[in-house]
């Protein structure tokens, strides 16, 4: 399986970000690096970004919103197999061992992207949040 950077931006994000950290973390098959990049926010959201320690690399830009902070992800990245996922987002634990197969497959594919499940923080997730299709930062 090769191996995978996954790039986190991040605004004011203190409320979600932990569980969204986590989620990648917990994939099944397992990323070789977790960037965080702090778009420039005021509470608590780099702290929270250290409490991972060395699993998740933190940088900090001034406030330019998601677009800038991705792209500093991706300069930053080590690796050419790239994912992302948005501060409020969390992935299922097989996600990517799902997904790389598929990428590894389609020779010369540049973008891969899958469903998502609707849900709301705080509240415990069911299962049963409407499945979409589309192309999101998240998914891809």
């Amino acid at each position: 399986m090769p191996r995978y950077s996954v790039i986190i931006p991040a605004y004011n994000a203190q409320e979600t970000l932990a569980d969204a950290i986590a989620s990648v973390l917990d994939q099944t098959c397992a990323p070789a690096e977790v960037i965080v990049v702090d778009d420039g926010s005021t509470d608590r959201t780099a702290d929270i970004v250290a409490t991972f320690g060395t699993r998740v690399r933190g940088v900090t830009q001034a406030n330019q919103g998601p677009g800038a902070a991705v792209n500093q992800g991706v300069a930053l990245a080590r690796y050419d197999l790239l994912a992302f996922v948005d501060a409020d987002d969390i992935w299922l634990p097989d996600k990517m061992a799902r997904q790389i197969p598929l990428v590894v497959a389609a020779e010369g594919a540049l973008i891969s992207t899958a469903q998502m499940r609707q849900f709301c923080h705080g509240v415990p997730d069911d299962g049963t949040g409407a499945v979409r299709d589309g192309l999101t930062r998240s998914t891809t």
